[in-house]
């Protein structure tokens, strides 16, 4: 029977019994998606090229977001009968499939619009834990951190026979009385207080604890004292075992003393404990233990001299080498040492000592290791010469360079990545291993491409490779300029070139103009395509057009002059004169002047105007702030999340769940992004932007291509807090008290880099982030505040100081890569913490106002002030402390403010937008969305 379901798939939200998880995008990636899913009692069967994993029970799961398809049962018109479905069949649907003879053990699977059935009966069942790896993990043999439990001695039975007396100490009293001997002398040179012989008393017979209930044997008790004397585990006090095994001091009165579940600390037991493991535990374990760990070096020894090389491996000692200075000495491991089943490199640091040996022995085995290398690597046994030099010597450089020279390429970066050598030397390794993918990671983790780049300088093909990778990738993440300027020099790569130039050029701003000087000075062929491109500029009346051909001027004064620049200039030069008369600035004018020089054009010169001009003073410099009202009635038709400043004037608005718009400098929308948008994170290349739809406690994440005003989803996530900008390559988040740099090339939502320092623990809480091109800072908050700070690329650890005590009622609201940190009281005022040489900063709290920290900069920190009858923008200067600026948005509840460079650009839930150049106090942009 052919079955053609009305719906081939489950939607939404479904109770499944399993997932149908296919396998043609690959096993590995299969596997975890089936591994993502597995909990105790979940069964797993191969059916050709899917696996279907069957639940415990039901589980509620999203259709669209799942890891495969739902299986979901589906009940048929008789009682009790159903089937498991990849689709939603009706009931009519499922009473045909049983009338046609399928089992309801059978799986319904929808495939080209068909129903086809599967059996679990034939297929075969599928253990998850095979497919896990556990070679690299060392299970290593535990104690407790506690003392013994107390030993109970049972009463012996009647009829018993009594212990050999050999077993029996001959002498109590004698035993005794030497301890009490060699304790008495530690008193008398004041290394013990005369309190610590209170408890041998009792051991030399002392009639004032002849009440006191019997305490444990002297065996016992010496066995207690020598635990406790040696053990590594309780520093600073005697166990509660040794206290219980001692008869009680004369001032106990006869009776047990109560023991505190933690002693106190005492400064002479650990004299004592010292003075005890140095003059007789340590010397009595080399005798005893140490014996057996001497008889398994002369064993190893004898091996390595024999030349039994594969037993010598396998029971050779790492030269672990000594303690840093100022560090503890490592402990002694008493037990002889273990030969391994297999030579694998795990580089595991030496946490221990022998009990015997010494810097002779260190040196007869480094000869002895050293010797091994030879003779393997002569036999062509290179894996276990490797092995010797990085494992046992603790070489892992000398590793690669021997597995590099003789072949060995992917195990030579395996290793040098396993060791965490220099980034640049495993960018090398990989590229020389044939994969190029594992060397562009290295690079984008570690911001290593200078330094490779140099590390490569002798091999001219594959640092030709490296940069065709690393211009390839700066394209893909929307940094077009340094794209160009890396892959320029690559000749294949002259096409790839010329298309980023003209993505850079069509996205406009400072870069682009440099490249265009750059193009019209190196192929003035070029033009008459780049026309256009000047016209543009030229007919653009903008702040920010006058600023680009103020680049033109400068970059074209550095270049070689050649008639395409002097035509570019003349076109430039009389847009300049109209502007400059226009605004009357200075810098305009000086401007205009050097596209005269430039433009080789004698009339021109003669033709070129004058007027007054005057400087227009920053708004840091003025004694007020720019102020200004918008009136209630004045608002737009819809609300606006957030708003970001695009270079040609433009504007992105979030505009919650209607999307995001992208919209020209007069208000006309370009284009409209179906994507729910509360927030945006903006990148700093200015051609995309992550799209942030608030659900509950979670973001629905959506990428922007500005260029083409193109949105995809990228995935969903919970997050503690993120930075509201990025670099196109990764993006900094908080989720569960970790900091993530998430992969924002990746297909799904993936951490790709992170400082690896803020593990995840339960209850923490990052409470924000902030970064830049070269830092990153983030606060985060436990039992203490920690404040960590990173330096990009890289992520090296700047500094985790703890935060000062603040009253208990602020929290940290934002962060600065430099350390600057702006809190927020509980009453909802704003101060700002600039380091501990600089004062405080407190902001104005108005009464019945509350305060949002939106954006925070080094110099700058915008706060939106709400009261009952308006939200108040307010930009405040940290080093003049005082409002550079106040907005004042009558009728609104919730507005957003953010600093570009000297521009700042608001937003309101009433639709209004405004931006206002910090340098001039003009309004560069005012809209009703």
């Amino acid at each position: 029977m052919i079955l053609r379901p009305r719906r081939l798939a489950h939607r939404g939200f479904v109770d499944a019994v399993g997932l149908l998880i296919d396998r043609s995008s690959g096993e590995r990636d299969a596997r975890a998606r089936v591994l993502s899913r597995w909990t105790p009692g979940t069964a797993v069967y191969a059916l050709g090229g899917r696996y279907a994993v069957i639940f415990a029970g039901t589980r509620r799961v999203r259709a669209e977001q799942c890891e495969g398809a739902p299986l979901v049962r589906c009940p048929g018109s008789a009682s009790g009968a159903s089937l498991s479905s990849t689709a939603a069949l009706s009931r009519a649907e499922v009473d045909a499939l049983l009338d046609d003879g399928t089992r309801p053990d059978q799986l319904a699977i929808v495939r080209g619009g068909l129903v086809e059935t599967l059996s679990l009966s034939t297929a075969s069942l599928v253990d998850p834990g095979a497919w896990i790896d556990l070679s690299a993990i060392t299970v290593l043999e535990v104690t407790s951190l506690g003392a013994p439990p107390r030993v109970v001695v049972a009463p012996p039975e009647e009829g018993a026979r009594p212990a050999p007396s050999a077993l029996r100490p001959k002498d109590p009293a004698a035993m005794a009385s030497a301890l009490s001997q060699a304790l008495g002398a530690m008193v008398a040179r004041g290394e013990l207080p005369a309190s610590a012989l209170s408890h041998l008393d009792a051991l030399e017979g002392s009639p004032t604890v002849a009440s006191a209930p019997a305490p444990l044997g002297l065996g016992a008790t010496l066995k207690a004292l020598w635990s406790s004397l040696i053990s590594p585990r309780r520093r600073g006090a005697p166990s509660d075992e040794l206290v219980r095994a001692l008869p009680p001091p004369a001032e106990a009165g006869g009776a047990l003393a109560k023991l505190p579940t933690q002693p106190a600390k005492s400064r002479w037991w650990d004299r004592l404990r010292g003075w005890f493991q140095q003059r007789v535990a340590r010397p009595a374990a080399q005798r005893v233990l140490g014996d057996a760990q001497a008889r398994y070096l002369e064993r190893m020894i004898e091996m390595f001299r024999k030349g039994d090389l594969d037993e010598a491996l396998r029971h050779a000692l790492p030269l672990g080498g000594a303690s840093p200075p100022g560090a503890p000495p490592k402990p002694v491991t008493w037990g002889p040492p273990q030969a391994r089943d297999a030579l694998t490199i795990k580089l595991q640091p030496s946490t221990h000592s022998t009990a015997t040996g010494g810097s002779s022995l260190h040196a007869l085995l480094r000869s002895l290791y050293r010797e091994a290398v030879t003779a393997l690597e002569a036999e062509g046994r290179f894996e276990e010469a490797a092995f010797t030099l990085a494992e046992l010597l603790r070489e892992p450089g000398e590793a690669v360079a021997l597995l590099e020279r003789h072949g060995r390429l992917r195990l030579a970066a395996e290793l040098a990545d396993t060791a965490a050598l220099a980034p640049e030397l495993r960018v090398r390794q990989w590229l020389l291993a044939g994969e190029p993918a594992r060397a562009l990671g290295v690079v984008r983790r570690h911001g290593a491409f200078d330094a490779a780049l140099t590390k490569l300088a002798d091999d001219p093909a594959h640092s030709e490779a490296l940069r065709r990778l690393w211009a390839r990738h700066l394209a893909s993440v929307g940094d077009h300029a340094a794209a160009v300027a890396v892959g320029s020099s690559v000749a294949d790569l002259a096409d790839e070139v010329e298309a980023w130039t003209d993505a850079l050029l069509a996205l406009g701003g400072p870069a682009a103009v440099r490249v265009m000087v750059h193009r019209l000075a190196d192929r003035p062929e070029r033009f008459g395509a780049l026309r256009s491109r000047l016209e543009a500029l030229a007919s653009d009346e903008g702040v920010g057009a006058r600023a680009e051909r103020t680049v033109f001027a400068r970059a074209a004064s550095e270049a070689k002059p050649n008639e395409a620049l002097a035509l570019a200039a003349r076109m430039l030069a009389r847009a300049q004169a109209r502007d400059a008369a226009r605004h009357g600035d200075p810098d305009d004018l000086q401007t205009l002047r050097t596209l005269v020089t430039l433009s080789r054009d004698a009339a021109l010169k003669e033709d070129v105007p004058t007027w007054p001009t005057f400087a227009r003073v920053p708004l840091a410099s003025r004694p007020a702030a720019w102020k200004r009202t918008i009136t209630a009635a004045d608002t737009g038709p819809r609300a606006v999340y957030d708003a970001v400043a695009l270079r040609d004037g433009g504007v992105l608005l979030a505009l919650g769940e209607a999307g995001a718009s992208l919209r020209d400098r007069d208000g006309r929308e370009r284009a409209r992004l179906d994507e729910p948008t509360h927030r945006i994170v903006w990148s700093d290349h200015e051609n995309s932007a992550l799209l942030l739809g608030a659900r509950g406690t979670s973001w629905r994440v959506a990428r922007l291509d500005v260029a083409r005003a193109t949105s995809s989803p990228w995935g969903e996530c919970t997050l503690d807090c993120f930075a509201q900008d990025y670099d196109g390559d990764s993006w900094v988040v908080g989720q569960e008290g970790e900091v993530l740099a998430l992969d924002a090339t990746a297909g799904e939502m993936r951490a790709m880099a992170g400082p690896g320092r803020t593990p995840r623990t339960d209850h923490a809480r990052v409470r924000c982030v902030g970064r830049d091109r070269t830092g990153v800072a983030a606060v985060r908050v436990l039992s203490v505040i920690e404040r960590w700070r990173w330096s990009l690329p890289g992520w090296a650890l700047l500094e985790k100081p703890l935060e000062p005590p603040r009253p208990a009622d602020t929290v940290a609201v934002a962060v600065h890569p430099t350390g600057i940190t702006a809190r927020r009281s509980d009453s909802g005022a704003v101060e700002v913490d600039r380091g501990k040489s600089q004062p405080l900063v407190e902001l104005p709290h108005p009464a019945g106002t509350q305060s949002e920290v939106t954006h925070l900069t080094s110099s700058q920190v915008a706060v939106v002030q709400r009261s009952p009858e308006a939200v108040t923008v307010l930009l405040w200067s940290l080093s003049a402390g005082r409002s550079l600026a106040e907005l004042r948005l009558e009728g609104a509840t919730a507005a957003r403010a953010r600093i570009y460079g000297e521009v700042l650009m608001a937003c309101d839930d009433r639709g209004r937008v405004l931006s206002l150049d910090l340098r001039s106090g003009t309004v560069l942009l005012d809209l009703r969305a």
